[in-house]
């Protein structure tokens, strides 16, 4: 069997993740696995599994690039071709014709659609986007959403009936074992004592909403002493440290930017915080319960609650309410926590995932 992925670049983000990830997984189950991008660019390329053929069609934008996936897939035959984003799912669709007809077309979803419009009202180009949507969606062979939140938002936003597949996001893969086992030691830029960490990481942009954590995290630190790091990069960085400045946290806050490997820090905290408005499913959740770290999040759309199970695996808080992210966290901190997460983790196993998307196939 031969599938191919197809994503204009590898340019750093979750979808693209997740394509490196299935990629590795479907490699693992012996499926030849071609990945197509539209321009050779971005910064996860070497992160590229072994096993994996990259294709480059060497072109600047999805479209101009049509031609070209129309005569690579002629030609290869391939079993199945996978796209994610959904405008690049509207682009390919517009090529299913001159597809082979033993070459499955899916399309995959991983956000909630709803929060891509514009609050005052939609454009004429977003009333276009969703209109092809609502045409050529259920042209696919098969669609795939990866959290149930996001397969009914997107269903009732372009006004189609729900057919999608749920399949979670592919998360642990080899290298994120192999960090989660490793004994390695990092350094927070405080003294070491025996006061509470609380991490999060993503990044500073409206989505991720750290304003609350911050903001419920200074509600924490008055009954319980503790220290908070945020790590990513964003557009809000400087909006972000004149409040922690206004609400006096310059000592008990540390904001680093990006890191190489967040996963120790993770591992070395007693506490994760997602604190999103809106997910599609919330990698960076899996990816934080596999380290080991006790987790709560908010109950934002989509993904959080149905990794959490409703609670089972991590708190779960009011979203956007910043009281009631920080009595969830006040819970969290107070609970004697075992650090047994792994059945729950072991449902975004690659190879599982992977299987999934091979029984999809069949």
């Amino acid at each position: 069997m031969k599938v191919a992925l197809f994503i204009p670049t590898l340019d750093g983000g979750g979808a693209q993740r997740v394509v490196l990830n299935l990629a590795e997984g479907l490699v693992g189950l012996g499926i030849e696995v071609d990945l197509i991008l539209v321009k050779k660019k971005g910064d996860l390329l070497s992160q590229i599994p072994a096993g994996v053929r990259l294709v480059n069609l060497g072109k600047n934008r999805t479209l101009t690039s049509l031609l070209s996936l129309i005569k690579l897939v002629r030609k290869k035959r391939y079993s199945a071709l996978i796209t994610f984003m959904n405008y690049v799912n509207t682009s390919v669709l517009l090529t299913k014709p001159f597809l082979p007809k033993e070459t499955k077309l899916v399309i995959t979803e991983h956000n909630t659609l709803s929060t891509k419009l514009d609050g005052g009202g939609v454009k004429v180009s977003q009333k276009v986007k969703l209109y092809l949507m609502k045409i050529l969606y259920p042209k696919a062979d098969k669609m795939v959403a990866v959290s149930g939140g996001v397969a009914e938002n997107v269903s009732l936003t372009i006004g189609i009936e729900n057919q999608f597949e749920i399949i979670y996001n592919p998360i642990v893969n080899q290298k994120l074992k192999e960090i989660t086992k490793a004994d390695n030691r990092v350094a927070f830029p405080w003294d070491h004592n025996q006061e509470p960490v609380i991490i999060g990481v993503g990044r500073l942009t409206r989505q991720k909403n750290f304003r609350n954590l911050i903001e419920a995290f200074h509600i924490v630190n008055r009954d319980v002493p503790s220290r908070l790091a945020i790590f990513g990069e964003g557009e809000l960085r400087e909006d972000l440290e004149i409040l922690v400045t206004q609400l006096n946290l310059q000592h008990r806050v540390w904001m680093p930017g990006f890191v190489d490997n967040v996963y120790d820090y993770m591992k070395a905290s007693d506490l994760f915080v997602l604190s999103s408005s809106w997910e599609g499913f919330g990698n960076v959740l899996v990816e934080a319960m596999a380290c080991g770290v006790p987790v709560i999040s908010t109950d934002c759309p989509s993904g959080p609650s149905e990794i959490l199970e409703n609670g089972k695996w991590g708190g779960l808080a009011e979203n956007d309410n910043v009281n009631s992210l920080a009595e969830t966290m006040l819970r969290s901190l107070s609970m004697k926590q075992e650090r047994l997460l792994n059945k729950r983790v072991s449902d975004f196993d690659v190879n599982k995932i992977a299987n999934k998307y091979l029984d999809l196939l069949k």
